[in-house]
């Protein structure tokens, strides 16, 4: 009897690698997502299910830190008051300009806005609180 060929099939090695992506913030939530998926459904590796797990961690993270900071922070706080005295300074000039050609002072900020959609009415010190974020004005 004929001795049969011993056939070794080479394993493939889950692409670890690819883990390095993950450290860029939402790309690495779409490439972890994917290792995640590969790993148990594919290669059926733990590890490179962790690290996909891992990847989408970091992103979500990330971005809650982000998110915390831009809304109990001093200093995202004192930019935005920055900003928003820079862009009130540009509005008191366009409600003149506004006076200059209409013959009075505008009854809300929104009828400059119409005129002019270069005009910014929105506070940006309020955020997503307060009066809608629209500056405060009163005729």
């Amino acid at each position: 009897m004929p001795d049969k060929p011993i056939i070794y099939v080479e394993k493939k090695k889950p692409p670890y690698l690819l883990g390095l992506l993950c450290l860029i913030p939402l790309v690495g939530a779409f490439v972890g997502l994917g290792l995640l998926l590969y790993g148990l459904i594919h290669y059926k590796d733990k590890w490179l299910s962790i690290i996909g797990g891992a990847g989408i961690l970091f992103t979500v993270v990330i971005y809650g830190s982000l998110f915390y900071a831009a809304f109990h922070s001093k200093t995202f706080n004192n930019g935005f008051t920055e900003i928003a005295q820079m862009q009130l300074n540009e509005l008191v000039k366009d409600v003149e300009f506004y006076k200059l050609q209409h013959g009075s002072y505008p009854d809300k900020l929104q009828q400059i806005e119409r005129h002019n959609t270069f005009v910014n009415i929105h506070d940006p010190s309020q955020g997503m609180r307060g009066n809608g974020g629209i500056y405060n004005y009163k005729k």
